[in-house]
C-alpha cells in the first residue's frame, strides 16, 4: 500500500500510500480495489494514520472513489464484518468519513511540524439552469 521515493541529494522522501476512502475499506488492496461492491468503515481510521504520523507534509486527495455510486455502503458500527453494513447517500457517507478524518488530524497532527492539505471535489456543474444560465455548456467563464 506504500511507494516510496528517495531524493538522496535534497534529503527528500516522498511517499504514497494507497488508502482510497481515507478510512478503512474492503477495497483497500490496490491491486485488487476494483470490486463490485465497495463498503466503507466510516470510523476506522487508526490502520491507514499509523501511515501519516511522522510527515512533514500530508496531501490526501480522495474525491474520484465518491463518483462512482450515489449511494455508498458503510460498515455498521461494531459490525462483525463487510456483510453487515447500510446504503446511505453518497453526501451523508463522505461527511461522515470526513469527520472521522478531521477528528483524527485534529488529535493527532502538530500543525508546527506538519502541514496538510486536502483535495476534494468541485462543486458540481451539470446543470447550468441551476446558476440561471440555461445556454450554458461549460464552467469556464460561468
Amino acid at each position: 500500500q506504500r511507494v516510496v521515493f528517495h531524493a538522496w541529494e535534497f534529503n527528500a522522501t516522498v511517499e504514497f500510500y494507497w488508502s482510497p476512502f481515507l478510512v478503512e475499506s474492503n477495497s483497500d488492496n490496490p491491486k485488487i480495489h476494483s470490486i463490485p461492491t465497495r463498503i466503507i468503515d466510516a470510523g476506522a481510521i487508526a490502520a491507514h494514520a499509523e501511515n501519516w504520523r511522522n510527515a512533514d507534509y500530508l496531501v490526501f486527495n480522495t474525491y474520484i472513489w465518491w463518483m462512482n455510486t450515489l449511494n455508498m455502503k458503510l460498515r455498521r458500527p461494531g459490525g462483525q464484518d463487510w456483510e453487515d453494513h447500510d446504503e446511505v447517500v453518497r453526501i451523508e457517507a463522505y461527511r461522515k468519513v470526513l469527520s472521522t478524518w478531521a477528528g483524527w488530524v485534529n488529535d493527532n497532527i502538530d500543525p508546527a511540524r506538519t502541514s496538510v492539505f486536502f483535495m476534494s471535489m468541485s462543486p458540481l456543474h451539470l446543470s447550468p439552469q441551476v446558476w440561471g444560465n440555461p445556454n450554458g455548456i461549460r464552467c469556464a467563464k460561468e
